[in-house]
């Protein structure tokens, strides 16, 4: 999934951000387009700024991706929320902004699963997600005995 943001920005130019920085933006993106359903959805572009009030210019980050990239799209009737334009994608880079963000921190994980587990009434519905978060996990999480126990809290949840 980074290799195809990698794509997409093939084309940059020196003043436009770089891999790493549209890397890094898309995944906050994605989280805050996903963690409050587990499931592919909008946010609001306020809550999305504060999120990259960090990086230099966020309102153009967000022009970029939205506009150059295509990423994302402007939705609601007042225009202040954002969508993913392709879904797994979305679910992917959320997956590894959650890795990014929990990394080896068994109380964030447990946290996040307790929250999950409140908030879906069918594994169907998250199904795709977790099945992201849990290749996430399987590709970026280096201590392998945590790994082992996220990845098996995750199958609980998909299968």
């Amino acid at each position: 999934m980074l290799e195809y943001l990698n794509d997409i920005n093939r084309l940059a130019g020196g003043a436009d951000p770089n891999d790493r920085t549209i890397q890094r933006v898309a995944k906050i993106i994605a989280w805050e387009c996903l963690k409050e359903t587990f499931r592919p959805g909008d946010a609001k572009r306020d809550v999305i700024l504060e999120e990259l009030k960090s990086e230099t210019n966020p309102e153009e980050l967000l022009d970029y991706c939205e506009r150059v990239l295509r990423l994302i799209y402007t939705t609601g009737v007042e225009k202040d929320r954002l969508r993913f334009a392709l879904d797994p994608l979305a679910e992917y880079l959320a997956g590894l902004r959650l890795v990014d963000i929990y990394g080896a921190n068994k109380v964030s994980w447990d946290s996040f699963f307790r929250k999950l587990d409140g908030a879906c009434e069918s594994k169907e519905q998250t199904r795709e997600f977790l099945d992201a978060v849990r290749d996430c996990c399987l590709v970026k999480l280096d201590d392998k005995g945590f790994q082992s126990y996220v990845v098996a809290e995750l199958e609980k949840r998909i299968f």
